[in-house]
């Protein structure tokens, strides 16, 4: 996921504070790019700009629609903040 505008890093702290746990990159990134986000989109400003989501079998339908909702709140809040 990209969250252009955003970065991950303050988007990872945001989420933090709500008790979501979140990842910067995809699982087999180094540096400051995702190189597998580069390889499927090839757009820098998004493999610069991901996040990774993980959830399993045993995640449920209220996990998820926490997340969304803090994710949603987070987003907005950061977005305005670097207007």
């Amino acid at each position: 996921m990209s969250i252009i505008g955003v970065k991950p890093e303050t988007m990872l702290h945001a989420l933090e504070a709500k008790d979501i746990y979140i990842s910067t990159q995809s699982a087999c990134s180094t540096g400051d790019i995702s190189k597998a986000v580069m390889a499927l989109t090839k757009d820098e400003e998004r493999a610069k700009s991901s996040i990774r989501v993980s959830i399993s079998y045993v995640t449920t339908k209220e996990e998820i629609d926490a997340f969304i909702k803090a994710f949603k709140e987070c987003y907005k809040e950061l977005k305005l903040r670097w207007k």
